[in-house]
């Protein structure tokens, strides 16, 4: 939506001023200030095997594992259970932009429509932790005995969000509008909000999807002659099953610590994902500045035309003799600033389309 500004009989009466100021639409883009801190965690239960890394001929001196304290030879797989977690908070810088229809006399919000690139061409790195549950087995090169019932949490590789971004959902944004004093308003409400992610989880790509979230947002909104300045804060979070199957690990090379850490156990992992369940927690920090829209584009569409005409004469119809706003915060037809809907709004509408927009 292209910035234009916003004429008509704004001038009849003094500029935002909570007795008199109806719906106003600001476009507004985020400033580079905005800040977005993120908690990834995944949780990726699997079952599998850890074998000693000997071969009798390509590694003789290589590790062996044996099932219990004690007996037993050659080489042998011991089954195990394993959790792969992740968690770690990072921070970017996002892109975006919103369209916020206020309306003070009113004592009301909404937000027409909102984009959100959460990463802006960055990528999240964290790295993996497992922790292996399996019953006592013992090593040999080098020995060391492994009791049942004390799991090991080893490093295992790095999960990747590498798509990170939010549209406004089906249930759009509502919320209030309360003075501060000094010419600012508190915004206090929630936002429908549709989030799309991408990841991959130890370098295989993990299918990403799109899923809806309530969002709870706040902020101070601070109008000028011209345009206007927002404070936002929205809070995301969800958790999601990514869809199978999951490719299975096999044979990768890991090291079991021992008492000596410059000696540890070298085996083989294999295993099989169960599931994956990805949760993405957002405290998104932003600053947004921008122009007041047209007064004749009445639905928000960046143009006027016939269609926001045919939209007002439909609200107005229904709205005359209510108050603002109505018949909807995203579309208002109360357009002289005094907080009702009357003939002096449908006067004034017609003036300002007559006009029309830059």
């Amino acid at each position: 939506m292209p910035p234009i500004a916003r004429t008509a009989s704004l001038a009849l009466v003094p500029l935002f001023t909570t007795a008199s100021m109806a719906s106003d639409p600001y476009r507004l883009s985020l400033q580079p200030s905005s800040t977005v801190v993120v908690d990834n965690s995944i949780f990726a239960p699997s079952t599998g095997t850890l074998i000693g890394n000997y071969d009798a001929t390509t590694n003789p001196t290589g590790t062996r594992t044996l099932p219990g304290p004690f007996g037993g030879s050659g080489n042998n797989p011991i089954p195990i259970s394993l959790n792969v977690n992740v968690g770690e908070e990072s921070q970017t810088s996002p892109a975006g932009a919103l369209t916020i229809v206020a309306n003070p006399a009113a004592g009301t919000f909404a937000i027409a429509d909102l984009w959100l690139d959460l990463l802006n061409e960055t990528i999240i790195e964290a790295p993996i932790s497992a922790t292996i549950s399996y019953s006592t087995f013992r090593t040999l090169s080098p020995s060391f005995f492994y009791f049942g019932g004390i799991p090991i949490t080893i490093p295992l590789g790095t999960a990747r969000i590498t798509v990170l971004s939010a549209t406004l959902g089906a249930g759009g944004s509502v919320g209030t509008l309360t003075p501060n004093g000094d010419g600012s308003f508190a915004l206090a409400g929630a936002a429908s909000l549709d989030v799309s992610f991408e990841a991959s989880v130890l370098d295989q790509p993990a299918q990403g999807g799109t899923f809806p979230v309530i969002a709870p947002i706040g902020g101070t909104l601070t109008p000028s002659e011209s345009g206007a300045t927002l404070t936002l804060s929205i809070d995301i979070s969800n958790t999601s099953e990514i869809p199978g199957p999951f490719p299975a690990i096999e044979n990768q090379p890991l090291d079991l610590p021992t008492l000596d850490p410059n000696n540890p156990a070298k085996v083989l992992l294999t295993l099989e994902f169960q599931r994956i369940d990805i949760t993405i927690a957002g405290a998104i920090d932003a600053r947004a500045t921008g122009p007041l829209l047209c007064l004749a584009d009445i639905n928000l569409d960046g143009v006027s035309d016939i269609l926001d005409f045919l939209d007002f004469i439909d609200g107005f119809s229904s709205c005359e003799q209510n108050p603002a706003p109505c018949p909807s915060p995203l579309l208002d037809t109360d357009v002289n600033t005094d907080g009702f809907v009357d003939i002096l709004d449908f006067l004034d509408f017609i003036e300002a389309f007559s006009d029309g927009c830059p």
